[in-house]
């Protein structure tokens, strides 16, 4: 029965992943955001030997959209005006193994070799799923022995991975480094347990590396330690007790020279990329104690955690009024850790942390809330009497999570009106413009008759307007309907002379049913003849079009 269950949760996993991901999509790779800055240690390291990763330029162009939304600049300029990059190298060590495996993939099968081609951005993707997994294996462990109901860690375990943020960073987006922490705090917890029950010092040794790693993947990582006074009394010791009967200060020493090659690898890599030795490669990006934002980084509608992750806020309140009915001090242990790391992470300059949903820096202490999580609801609680409250909040974030990667909700800039106005909205809004009182319109064309395009007709049928001057803005009126997310569906402005082609995308906003909407092209001045047609990349895709109404404005 158990690997039955671990089955159905891989099997629903991966399937989402491979479902939902298109790793032909210049939009959706793996590779992405901060991750292009995570991840450049490899191919500069292993492919190119290249400190100033000159090969970027070249990477963005071959698999990036062209309009250079998705660039993203991780190479800060120091004292000495050589870069480095932002990101810390941690990262870079977990994605090794499954780097080296891309690589022999793409040497098999004939993909370009050059660290970007789509074995290397699948394999990437697959490195979340695996790290993620691997991190409930140990925590299954952990929690195993400490006898406690499969069935109450089972529900736990369900209710994490489908009904917080975390859903969103293991399926959606692998731009940052939180399922890689969420497994090695995991880990981390683990190893603390073989070390209390075993007393062996040889668990300290791999404690100390998993910190390490940790701390050069994101320094903030270290406040985990915070956690182990927790962890100690899960398992009913006393910590100052334990530590002065089976700490071992000489076998100690003898490990810490292992763990000094962990952490002096950013050092290494900071003299071998600018000459220095130690710097500070996020620049100006830093904590301000003094001003933090810490009611705004668990309730506010642009990116409160208890707010878009609510299962979060359930558990941690639940866990906290358990903890403290078995002792203050137990409940202390698993309450001081946690407000005081919500205060530092919400005195970052960017206490949003970007765009996504929710506060994706908490993922990494989900092991801690699952742990007390899964204490609080012993077999006598009957957690399945709180099944319906659990579905519809893993439903909720399961919406949420698709209506930030589909644009319907803006993820680090949502107002209380819109969250509202979109709650349990399915569709993406259609564009539309708002036309001026001030514009004039000076022409207008439209299409005669409904059309389509397919396999065979690529093309609907050009509208070419009168030789036109003066014009600023053309408004194209459109009704339309295709499969959804159809990335070849375009609409296309040009100009007879060739000084004007513009395009627009309609991908998300596309769905079967035909449905309205309005766009704006802003074009030079000067006397032409403009085109309007839609065309479907000379492919097989299929598009309705019902109505083209063109504008065309002087102001």
């Amino acid at each position: 029965m158990k690997r039955l269950i671990w089955y159905i949760l891989i099997f629903i996993v991966t399937l989402s992943f491979f479902f939902i991901r298109d790793f032909n999509s210049r939009y959706n790779r793996s590779i992405n955001g901060d991750a292009k800055g995570y991840y450049a240690y490899l191919p500069a390291l292993f492919i190119y030997n290249d400190p100033n990763y000159g090969f970027v330029d070249e990477m963005e162009k071959k698999y990036y959209p062209e309009d250079g939304s998705h660039i993203k600049n991780f190479r800060n300029k120091q004292a000495n005006g050589k870069y480095v990059n932002k990101c810390f190298p941690g990262l870079a060590l977990l994605y090794l193994p499954f780097f080296g495996l891309s690589a022999l993939i793409a040497w098999i099968t004939g993909f370009p070799l050059d660290g970007y081609s789509n074995p290397f951005q699948m394999g990437i993707g697959i490195a979340h799923l695996f790290y993620y997994l691997a991190g409930l294996y140990f925590l299954y462990r952990f929690l195993l022995q400490l006898q406690l109901s499969k069935k109450i860690i089972w529900i736990v375990f369900f209710a994490f991975t489908f009904g917080t943020n975390s859903w969103f960073y293991l399926i959606y987006d692998h731009s940052v480094s939180h399922i890689f922490n969420f497994f090695l705090i995991s880990l981390f917890c683990f190893t603390i347990q073989r070390w209390i029950l075993t007393k062996h010092m040889k668990w300290l040794f791999f404690i100390g590396i998993i910190l390490s790693l940790l701390v050069i993947i994101r320094p903030t990582n270290a406040m985990i330690v915070l956690f182990v006074p927790f962890l100690f009394q899960v398992q009913q010791e006393n910590i100052l007790t334990f530590i002065r009967t089976h700490f071992n200060w000489k076998k100690f020493i003898v490990y810490l020279p292992v763990f000094c090659i962990i952490l002096i690898i950013p050092p290494l890599l900071w003299k071998w990329q600018s000459g220095l030795w130690f710097v500070y490669s996020y620049n100006n990006e830093q904590f301000d104690f003094s001003d933090p934002h810490t009611f705004r980084f668990l309730f506010s509608y642009q990116k409160g955690w208890f707010l878009w992750t609510p299962l979060a806020f359930i558990f941690i309140l639940i866990s906290i009024i358990s903890l403290f009915r078995k002792s203050v001090y137990f409940g202390l242990s698993f309450l001081l850790p946690f407000s005081l790391i919500i205060f530092i992470l919400s005195s970052w300059w960017c206490w949003t942390y970007g765009m996504g949903i929710s506060q994706r820096v908490m993922i990494d202490f989900y092991p801690f809330i699952i742990i007390a999580t899964v204490l609080a609801f012993n077999p006598s609680k009957k957690p399945l009497r709180y099944a319906p409250l659990f579905l519809f909040l893993i439903s909720l974030n399961l919406l949420q999570c698709y209506q930030i990667q589909k644009g319907i909700l803006t993820g680090g800039a949502t107002t209380a009106k819109e969250y509202w106005s979109h709650f349990l909205q399915w569709k993406t809004n259609a564009p539309t413009v708002a036309i001026k009182k001030s514009w004039k319109k000076i022409y207008n064309k439209h299409m005669d008759s409904p059309q389509s395009i397919n396999a065979s007709n690529h093309l609907s049928k050009a509208m070419d307007s009168d030789s036109l001057s003066n014009v600023k803005s053309i408004v194209i009126e459109l009704e339309i309907g295709a499969k959804h997310g159809d990335p070849n569906i375009s609409l296309v402005l040009s100009s007879l002379d060739g000084a004007i082609y513009q395009s627009f995308n309609f991908g998300d906003y596309l769905y079967k049913t035909p449905r309205k909407m309005s766009l704006k092209f802003d074009v030079p001045e000067g006397k032409r003849i403009y085109r309007t047609y839609i065309w479907n990349g000379d492919t097989d895709s299929e598009a309705e079009i019902r109505k083209i109404n063109i504008n065309y404005y002087s102001y």
